[in-house]
């Protein structure tokens, strides 16, 4: 499968919402780097600088919430529909932050920006710029290389939904 650009999977005032449903940065109990409700810990950070290290995985109602927004997505010419029971990340990256070169440990993921205040942040799928706005998602195998550039200003928001199955 190669990937592919999805026009609007979700409005810009649900793109909006989404981002308004997170959470403040909180501590995450425990000292888990994945905790879903809580953003990425120290421990996170320190183990992976090369990747977004402002990363939040979503509860299950919040990825419940989320997934009853996206119309079915089509893989291999075969309707797909997301579920809670995909894994939902949500994702900032302020001035200077990047995400390096990498691939997904899913089958499928589907990356979405959530606004469009911010300069740079590019994201490249195998070296190549894809032009994304709010609300449009690129749906990619997960072994397939991709990145975010440098952003320059503004806060960049994100969405992540893997595919597992």
């Amino acid at each position: 499968m190669e990937h592919f650009t999805i026009t609007g999977i979700l409005t810009k005032d649900q793109c909006t919402e989404i981002i308004n449903k997170l959470p403040d940065e909180s501590p995450n109990p425990g000292g888990f780097t994945m905790v879903p409700g809580y953003w990425t810990d120290t421990d996170w950070n320190n183990t992976h600088k090369t990747f977004n290290t402002h990363r939040i995985r979503l509860t299950r109602e919040l990825a419940e919430y989320v997934s009853s927004l996206i119309k079915p997505v089509s893989i291999d010419s075969e309707p797909y529909i997301i579920t809670k029971h995909n894994v939902f990340y949500a994702n900032y990256y302020n001035k200077n932050d990047t995400c390096t070169k990498h691939k997904d440990l899913s089958k499928y993921s589907i990356c979405i920006p959530l606004n469009d205040e911010f300069e740079g942040g590019i994201f490249y799928i195998e070296d190549k710029p894809v032009e994304l706005k709010a609300g449009d998602g690129i749906l990619f195998p997960g072994d397939t290389e991709h990145e975010v550039s440098k952003v320059i200003s503004g806060t960049r928001w994100s969405l992540c939904i893997w595919i597992m199955e």
